[in-house]
């Protein structure tokens, strides 16, 4: 890859997702960015220096060879359904594991991890609000978050480890927006099921409120755990909806009674 690059230089991983380009849009004309992705960023501003890699390859750690990165965001983990668990675990846990020992031997002072609040897990016991210190057991009730929660403790086992590397993992609630994730799929539908007599009280928070956030965790002497989530609760489908269908913004709301589930014998 030729001679050390001196420009001081922000690495972004899943540089191609809609957090990562949104992220892009904002620091890209003051900061010198490096994207890696394992899918091509075909629209990047022609300041961003891209690499189709994937993390777990010999040809990532030649990009921490070539240029002096000062911060590394980690946004390049892997949550659809349409891998294997074997195959999302790898490309998480293991990928997450040699992303920060490259944090390690390069000598970066900062590395932020975007996990998520989903890690605490939804429990009939939890209080309104979960603090960071809350336990992680969000494994226990849904097996699809263990790749989650790995990361999320891989990165406060690093946290402890090195004190030299100003460590930050953040755990935004749901994020709705343009991106492609379950609530805004949700939300997004034409027509949205809800159930009678069920309006949960929710934590939301917006896609760009995330990248704030990410970007005030750039600022230096920032570390530790941090929870994201916008002002308050807001319950999921407001009150002063009636129970019957009714239509906001174009979408109808389909109240369905609730039913019970079992698994045939």
């Amino acid at each position: 890859m030729g001679r050390r690059i001196k420009e001081e230089a922000i690495l972004i991983t899943g540089i191609q997702r809609r957090l990562g380009k949104l992220l892009v849009r904002r620091l890209h004309r003051n900061e010198k960015i490096i994207g890696i992705d394992t899918e091509l960023f075909e629209d990047a501003p022609k300041d961003v220096t891209t690499y189709q890699v994937d993390l777990r390859r010999r040809q990532a750690e030649d990009i921490f060879r070539r240029h002096r990165i000062k911060a590394v965001i980690h946004l390049g983990l892997l949550q659809s359904r349409r891998q294997r668990s074997s195959v999302r675990h790898s490309i998480n846990v293991v990928g997450t594991q040699m992303l920060l020992s490259y944090c390690e031997r390069y000598n970066i002072p900062k590395a932020i991890i975007v996990s998520s609040a989903n890690v605490y897990g939804p429990r009939p016991g939890n209080p309104q609000f979960l603090k960071e210190d809350t336990p992680l057991l969000g494994s226990e009730s849904y097996y699809a978050l263990r790749d989650l929660v790995s990361v999320d403790m891989v990165g406060q086992s690093f946290f402890w480890k090195h004190p030299e590397v100003e460590t930050v993992i953040l755990r935004p609630v749901h994020i709705v927006g343009r991106l492609e994730n379950s609530p805004s799929n949700y939300l997004r539908q034409q027509v949205v099921p809800t159930i009678m007599g069920f309006d949960p009280m929710v934590q939301l928070i917006h896609e760009e409120d995330v990248v704030q956030g990410i970007h005030r965790a750039l600022l230096p002497g920032i570390r530790g755990v941090f929870n994201l989530a916008g002002p308050g609760t807001v319950p999921a489908f407001p009150p002063m909806y009636p129970a019957e269908s009714t239509s906001t913004a174009g979408r109808s709301l389909s109240r369905m009674k609730p039913v019970q589930l079992s698994s045939s014998s």
